[in-house]
């Protein structure tokens, strides 16, 4: 007969010993080992026996392992680490010790990951001979999950109580208590946020161990950080940098574990000081909490604080990428135009060229859509400092960009052009085509569309503009018979003015042929041939009309509602249609389903309006979201330069 793997009798061994060692108030479940967990700890009342609602995840660990310093190490691979993190409630790992039939525990949040994860692969994770299971057990780890609960979950009551304990009357050479007195200083300035306490206060949250190897910031019962101090630092270190780079781990931790906003308060207070915060993986660290705080003027202080001390450093530059990827509020804003300003006037009293040139294009690239032209102004000033510039691709395409918007449609697709030149992106293509159109240049315009969409081998979410504009395009050409025309906006809404509304049928249409001779992309005149082609009864012309419309003017809602009600009725293929549907949605958002509804109360009676809304409303809940790129360009030599997306 087939003999049972050892493996599998172990995992039966060690969930029979965890069954029987626990406390009658605990309940263990079995749960699918597919999902890394293999039970989950229900805790009940010791009086009443009813549930208290409290739950912790057990993933148990067996070993024949003999030698017990290597069967107290567990190497996982990296992704279960990114699995426990992610889940709501923590996790217990259980390590069960077959020779000895021991049981040691021990929660994965109070691992210290830090270091731990640096391997890419996996990381190991250590007991200790104290880990191992007594008669005091459950009622520590029922203390440590009801803290660990409470840090979580609720608002921390303010100030932090902390304690700090040297482990020697001298750390790095330094007198222990002038140390303490450092850092007892540097808190000091945060003394509505932490308070420094006695040792044994029974009310202690926060515990600071110091020896000359490590120093461990430990949360009680939820976690902890270590900064490594092996390395002998010097007295001006230890008095003046040190107390800093205390602080910064608590922050640090305080953000691992959801309080974000206190961690940015203490990182911007002490972060201009600190030493290890150059240290890429601590900087990496800050700069996750910076992106989750409510108040975004956190990372400008910060970043302000370095430029001011140490000039322009990358350190500084990545901790304003938060500020710029939030929507911020008008104070926000101000304060970080305020901060760029200033940027500028440090710099320019300088002799260094390449800060001037990047701090003038930072605040150029970010006022480009509100300031379009004293955005220019510091492009010029960049292009002045550091003319390598002309020669970045993106820096032309951003030029080409504030030169669309700002109607000036001939010069845009020239920028682009020579950022195509550059090697720039396939998107440079797609809006040098867009800026061929709106200059009015309509055939080179669907001829360079072309070429970007044969370089797709699929259509996402960013493409679909394109594509609409390419189908229109051709209808332009076919409609009003021009390749080429010297637009004249004004001229064409000049057409409309005074108009009665009971001009006959033919009289609108010699309107909008007058209309469209002035201005073959006039949103107006698209939308009046729409409503004369469907009241004439000729559907398919209404509903390129509207569609025209709809895409050249992006804002018309009732266009795009009017393009998608004529499109179903006539049969237009369902990809047309779920094109139309997705770029409508992603411009008007909610206000296009409201718009979609009213049009439909107004449909023939007999419309199904309720099961043709919900559809609807279905069917845009499952579109796929436009997400707007977070990116960092770090210039190297001459040209050259290299692009990171850290977006996610």
């Amino acid at each position: 007969m087939p003999k049972r793997p050892r493996q599998h009798e172990l995992e039966t061994e060690s969930r029979n010993a965890f069954q029987a060692i626990i406390t009658r108030t605990w309940l263990f479940r079995d749960m699918d080992q597919d999902y890394g967990i293999d039970g989950q700890v229900e805790i009940f009342d010791v009086v009443s026996k009813n549930s208290t609602g409290k739950t912790f995840n057990v993933q148990l660990k067996a070993t024949d392992e003999k030698n017990v310093k290597k069967a107290l190490a567990i190497r996982f691979p990296i992704d279960t680490h990114d699995y426990y993190h992610s889940l709501t409630i923590p996790v217990l790992i259980v390590r069960y010790h077959s020779p000895t039939k021991r049981i040691y525990v021990r929660w994965y949040h109070l691992f210290d990951t830090y270091y731990a994860l640096k391997g890419k692969k996996g990381f190991t994770f250590n007991f200790v001979k104290s880990d191992r299971w007594d008669k005091d057990t459950p009622k520590k780890l029922q203390k440590q999950f009801d803290l660990y609960r409470q840090f979580t979950s609720a608002q921390i009551s303010l100030p932090i109580k902390l304690s700090i304990n040297f482990h020697g009357a001298k750390f790095h050479g330094i007198l222990s208590g002038l140390v303490h007195s450092a850092v007892r200083k540097e808190i000091s300035k945060l003394h509505d946020v932490i308070s420094c306490e006695n040792l044994n206060g029974d009310n202690v949250e926060v515990r600071i161990e110091i020896d000359n190897k490590k120093t461990v910031i430990l949360i009680q019962g939820v976690g902890d950080t270590t900064l490594h101090t092996s390395r002998r630092l010097q007295e001006k270190t230890v008095l003046e940098k040190y107390p800093s780079d205390v602080l910064v781990g608590l922050g640090i931790l305080l953000d691992k574990f959801g309080h974000s906003d206190i961690a940015a308060r203490i990182l911007s207070e002490v972060g201009c000081n600190s030493a290890i915060i150059k240290q890429r993986e601590v900087l990496v660290r800050v700069l996750r909490c910076l992106s989750r705080t409510t108040d975004v003027t956190k990372a400008v202080e910060l970043a302000d604080s370095l430029f001011a001390k140490h000039g322009v450093t990358f350190d500084a530059e990545l901790l304003l990428l938060p500020a710029y990827k939030k929507s911020l509020s008008a104070r926000e804003r101000e304060f970080l135009l305020g901060f760029m300003e200033r940027r500028i006037q440090r710099v320019e009293v300088g002799t260094d060229n390449r800060e001037k040139s990047i701090a003038h294009y930072n605040l150029g690239r970010y006022i480009c859509h509100t300031e379009p032209l004293k955005a220019v102004t510091h492009y010029r000033n960049a292009a002045k400092y550091d003319p390598d510039y002309l020669k970045r691709n993106y820096f032309l395409a951003e030029l080409g960009g504030i030169m669309f918007e700002s109607g000036h449609f001939r010069f845009a697709s020239r920028f682009y052009e020579r950022a195509i030149d550059l090697g720039g992106e396939n998107k440079y293509i797609a809006l040098k085509a867009d800026s061929l159109l709106f200059a009015g240049n309509y055939e080179m315009a669907e001829n360079v569309f072309e070429i970007y969409l044969d370089k797709r081998k699929t259509i996402d979410l960013d493409d679909i503009e394109w594509v609409m504009k390419h189908k229109v395009i051709g209808e332009i050409r076919r409609i009003t018979h021009f390749n080429v025309q010297k637009r004249d906006g004004l001229g064409a809404m000049r057409v409309f003015d005074g108009v009665d509304s009971k001009t006959s049928a033919i009289e609108q249409e010699k309107e909008i042929e007058i209309a469209l001779n002035f201005d073959a992309l006039c949103p107006l005149a698209w939308f009046n041939r729409g409503v004369t082609k469907n009241k004439s009864k000729e559907f398919q012309e209404a509903f390129i009309s509207f569609l025209t419309t709809a895409v050249i003017s992006r804002i018309d809602i009732e266009a795009w509602c009017n393009s998608i009600i004529l499109g179903l009725n006539l049969k237009v293929d369902t990809t047309t249609i779920s094109f139309i549907l997705q770029l409508a949605y992603s411009i008007h958002g909610e206000s296009f389903i409201n718009e979609m509804h009213r049009i439909a109360l107004t449909q023939p009676q007999g419309f199904p309006v309720a099961e043709f809304t919900n559809k609807l409303s279905d069917m845009v809940a499952i579109l796929p979201k436009e997400k707007e790129p977070l990116e960092v360009r770090l210039l190297w030599k001459g040209s050259y330069f290299k692009k990171i997306n850290l977006s996610n």
